[in-house]
């Protein structure tokens, strides 16, 4: 099979974290990192360098979370969602989330995403574009 054009640009961990967030924001990823959250929310961090060459995902983690069990998220950025999405329905059906089929792309957090599942070893991969891109 051809080696298709690339449509990832940059990859960003979407990690859960032990409640609060602000502790790990305030005392390590700020002062220690220099790395800003630009996110007003105070369950949700988006930490990014000066630069924004460094870019990562925190979320205060669901009484429901088992990290024993939970699939780490990887987000990644795209320029092309949906065509990134055909791609993957075409060329791996079954890696596809569920509820992404049925859905498509959907909208949150400022940008337009969808998820994929590699199910041997439960790493789910977010793929986004950014709304205002």
């Amino acid at each position: 099979m051809e080696t298709p054009p690339c449509l990832v640009h940059s990859i960003e961990p979407f990690l859960y974290v032990p409640k609060p967030i602000s502790g790990f924001v305030d005392e390590f990823a700020g002062p220690v990192l220099g790395l800003k959250n630009i996110s007003s929310d105070p369950s949700f961090g988006i930490l990014v360098s000066p630069d924004s060459s460094v870019r990562f995902f925190l979320c205060e983690a669901p009484e429901t979370h088992d990290p024993t069990k939970d699939a780490p998220e990887i987000r990644m950025r795209t320029t092309d969602v949906d065509a990134l999405l055909r791609r993957v329905k075409e060329r791996a059906p079954d890696y596809v989330r569920p509820g992404t089929a049925e859905n498509g792309v959907e909208e949150m957090y400022g940008a337009r995403q969808f998820g994929t599942l590699h199910k041997p070893s439960g790493i789910c991969f977010i793929f986004y574009q950014p709304l205002d891109a």
